[in-house]
């Protein structure tokens, strides 16, 4: 509970780091054991965002009308799913067992974490609707391409011409 409740300060302080500050250069400065739990990590944050991805989107809307926000700001949600991996990689790399250990316990508790979160996101949800919270607005941004004429017909063909892939034995 207190890793939890200590990533929720960072995120409710504006903490948007992500679950795994794994980059390219940042590898070679890593050991292997950090780099298959940097891993590991990475696919536990994967699974849980698709297990709640639904109920998020949801939550993620009334959280923002709770702060007082007219649009959705999924970053402000102190709650994202990104913040319940975060708290699960603390406590793991706290307990004095092998890495590897730990990379199983990622694997599989990420996995059981998934489905709860979205329970626990559903019954949150049901709890800010009773109480009369109504979801803040998704901003729509223009994309350079809405104000941009329709390219003609005939162009088409010619850039399927272009992209046409043949593989032969």
């Amino acid at each position: 509970p207190q890793a939890l409740l200590g990533e929720f300060a960072h995120a409710i302080a504006g903490d948007t780091r992500k679950t795994s500050g794994v980059s390219f250069d940042s590898l070679e400065l890593m050991g292997e054991e950090q780099v298959q739990e940097s891993v590991e990590v990475v696919r536990t944050q994967q699974a849980v965002a698709i297990a709640v991805e639904a109920e998020l989107t949801e939550l993620n809307a009334l959280i923002c009308a709770v702060q007082g926000l007219k649009t959705v700001q999924a970053d402000r949600n102190p709650m994202r799913p990104e913040v319940y991996v975060r708290a699960l990689r603390t406590v793991t790399q706290q307990s004095p067992v092998a890495p590897s250990v730990r990379r199983r316990w990622l694997l599989h508790l990420g996995e059981a974490m998934g489905p709860e979160l979205a329970r626990s996101y559903r019954e949150m949800c049901a709890m800010l609707r009773a109480q009369g919270v109504n979801e803040a607005g998704f901003s729509v941004a223009a994309s350079s391409q809405a104000s941009a004429p329709p390219a003609a017909p005939a162009a088409a063909p010619a850039a399927d011409a272009k992209t046409l892939l043949n593989v032969h034995e």
